[in-house]
């Protein structure tokens, strides 16, 4: 985007366009007074500058083209700096959310372990209160057997001695 033109350059344009002017003046006066090969030299010179003068224009109006496009340029790779800049940022932020990550799954896979290694302990307990709880269950049945015969027995016992004692 190009600057609005300051006084001074204004004021200059100006002063350019009336020493311009008065040179045109005086070329027009020259020109006046010559004849033949001289006035057709004069203009062919005068058609070669002019051409040299839209030479200079076109050249001037492409580095400023230029200068348009390094400058968009410029603009661009600063754009793409600063979106490097960001990636980087978060790459650096994956690498250490990664880390942790990494950290957290290792933590979980040790207490993983723990907690197998608990499981199978916890198995072997079970199975062996599993057994004990069979060996009592027999014993409690034997000790029941064996409670009914001596019930059995003693009430056997208490008649004859009733009987004894009644008499």
């Amino acid at each position: 985007m190009e600057s609005p033109p300051s006084l001074y350059s204004v004021l200059d344009d100006e002063t350019e366009n009336q020493e311009e002017l008065a040179t045109i003046k005086e070329l027009y006066k020259v020109r006046c007074t010559l004849r033949c090969d001289a006035l057709v030299k004069f203009d062919f010179l005068m058609d070669s500058l002019k051409e040299k003068d839209e030479s200079i224009e076109e050249l001037e109006y492409h580095l400023n083209d230029k200068e348009r496009r390094f400058n968009l340029l410029r603009q661009e790779l600063k754009t793409e700096r600063c979106i490097s800049q960001g990636l980087e940022q978060q790459i650096e932020t994956f690498e250490l959310d990664k880390v942790k990550d990494l950290e957290t799954i290792e933590r979980a896979q040790l207490l993983a372990q723990e907690l197998d290694a608990s499981k199978k302990e916890l198995e072997v307990a079970h199975a062996s209160l599993t057994r004990d709880l069979d060996h009592l269950e027999r014993a409690n049945k034997l000790a029941k057997d064996e409670l009914k015969n001596l019930e059995r027995t003693m009430t056997y016992f208490k008649k004859p001695t009733k009987r004894l004692l009644d008499q």
